[in-house]
């Protein structure tokens, strides 16, 4: 962002487009802050939906925006579609109010609200008629954020047409509290002050006994995330039903593969939306257990659309933000792993959620780049105790020792992956046993993310790493063999003298026979 401010780094933020991902979105904006045009024209047409969005976002800084966005409004994708309808709202341009028109019929919800709520931004708002209808759409299904955005269009203008006042007198008696609750407000708003329908509870008595039984014992959330594990111990005293309900969904492999939609610096991660745009849920909504705890950082919160519409989209707040207490409900705190949440970025995956009971885990770290062999055996116990107890086979580090030229060994392992945890350990005693007379001048540990990526990218110029460990052996820098994951032999040292054997002129045994 301020090499996009600045005008400076062109090169390298071409560079970064072309890496991909978030920081390639991110510098896709800077060089349109920059007016590189054709970088964003380019990313228009990419085939990678991802991409057309963070261009969408880079339209306000083109010339030519009106031209792209009518028709980025047509695009295939809703992510690109919402962004556009988004977009068009920011620009100002009373021109595009017919496109955006055309969106309140879109196949989805998102986008029709969307379209609705930058027509009002553009001073052309949606004819009340169609608003209704809109409503009406939505408080047939499930319950979702936009039949509560919805109530609030329809009461926004200064006097109610008698269609929307109708609609919100209906709205009063939904069978969603959030919806019934936010149509009230818009009444009283215009002076139309009415009774609170009473409401009824949203669950049988025996669902709030299974709630007590819940909150009566401490319980912690176990997030796998593509940058690492992090924990997160659940405040069933303030947030009972709220946390219960997070576990259910958890119960139920809800967050497996969702996303990490939102990463502001400095401020908040949020995830846990079906949708991956902000705009998901789980079709139901939540009461706001709100409490005087503080949201310090690493306090993990639910994002809402207004009061009482938490689901399942929950944040993990990255400083202290004391503006948020009393205003959002605090269901628990990251308990170990904080570094973890420090690194995600926008579309990091989370792999899964379960809930435990008790005191949560501490989970094994996830480390990038170049590793230490200290570290490793400093913090993870297991790392020292598999080298010390491996017994390498002495038959093949005969042969080993024979060795007459000198190679490396460059190792793409996950710190978090058990085959890492087991055989580098095993390589590293190999080379311990041998001293002087291994073959190997040196061995390189680059901790890898689940995702398989190594950072930075230049460390292991040997094509993407599909599985861990890999080893690679090279001989003048390049690549004469590999072990990946587990070895094709017997023992790590076998496959170790196979790979060798070819470049030293070894006869070995056939495999199998010693």
């Amino acid at each position: 962002r301020l090499a996009g401010a600045t005008g400076c780094c062109r090169e390298a933020l071409r560079s970064l487009v072309e890496e991909g991902g978030w920081a390639g979105g991110e510098a896709l904006l800077a060089l349109a802050r920059q007016g590189v045009r054709e970088a964003v024209e380019q990313e228009l047409a990419s085939p990678d939906p991802f991409f057309r969005r963070w261009a969408v976002l880079a339209l306000p800084h083109h010339p030519k925006n009106q031209e792209l966005v009518v028709k980025a409004l047509a695009d295939p994708e809703v992510a690109v579609r919402l962004a556009t309808a988004e977009v068009a709202g920011k620009l100002g341009a009373a021109a595009l109010s017919a496109e955006l028109t055309k969106l309140l019929s879109d196949p989805d919800s998102a986008v029709r609200l969307q379209a609705a709520e930058s027509l009002f931004a553009l001073g052309r708002p949606p004819d009340p008629t169609i608003l209704v209808k809109l409503l009406e759409q939505e408080l047939s299904g499930a319950a979702s954020e936009t039949s509560v955005d919805l109530v609030r269009l329809l009461g926004k203008p200064q006097n109610l047409t008698p269609e929307a006042a109708s609609a919100l007198e209906k709205a009063r008696y939904s069978r969603f509290p959030a919806v019934a609750l936010a149509a009230w407000e818009e009444l009283f708003r215009h002076g139309r002050v009415r009774a609170f329908p009473a409401g009824a509870a949203g669950k049988p008595l025996s669902a709030y006994r299974d709630i007590a039984t819940f909150a009566a014992k401490p319980r912690y959330w176990e997030v796998v995330t593509v940058r690492g594990t992090f924990t997160v111990a659940l405040d069933t005293e303030e947030a009972p039903i709220t946390t219960y309900n997070l576990c259910q969904l958890a119960e139920k492999k809800f967050f497996d593969n969702l996303t990490f939609h939102r990463v502001v610096s400095n401020f908040v991660v949020q995830g846990g939306d079906p949708r991956g745009d902000g705009w998901g849920g789980p079709g139901f909504f939540l009461p706001d257990e709100l409490s005087r705890k503080p949201f310090a950082a690493g306090s993990v919160g639910m994002a809402l659309a207004g009061p009482d519409t938490g689901g399942s989209q929950f944040f993990v707040i990255l400083t202290d933000q004391p503006h948020l207490t009393g205003r959002y409900p605090r269901v628990g705190a990251v308990a170990s792993g904080f570094e973890v949440v420090r690194r995600l970025q926008m579309g990091d995956r989370i792999l899964r959620i379960r809930c435990g009971e008790g005191t949560p885990p501490v989970p094994v770290p996830v480390w990038y780049g170049p590793l230490a062999v200290e570290k490793l055996e400093r913090e993870i116990p297991e790392f020292r105790q598999n080298r010390e107890r491996y017994q390498p086979d002495s038959q093949w580090l005969s042969w080993l020792r024979k060795a007459t030229s000198k190679y490396n060994v460059v190792v793409a392992m996950g710190t978090w992956c058990s085959d890492s945890r087991e055989q580098v350990p095993k390589l590293l005693k190999i080379h311990e046993v041998l001293g002087q007379q291994s073959p190997f001048s040196q061995i390189t540990l680059l901790g890898v993310d689940r995702g398989k990526k190594v950072v930075p990218q230049a460390l292991f110029p040997f094509g993407p790493v599909e599985r861990v460990p890999t080893m690679v052996v090279t001989f003048g820098g390049a690549e004469v063999g590999r072990v990946v994951e587990t070895p094709l032999s017997p023992t790590l040292e076998e496959d170790l003298v196979r790979i060798l054997a070819p470049l030293e002129g070894w006869e070995l045994p056939e495999e199998g026979h010693h």
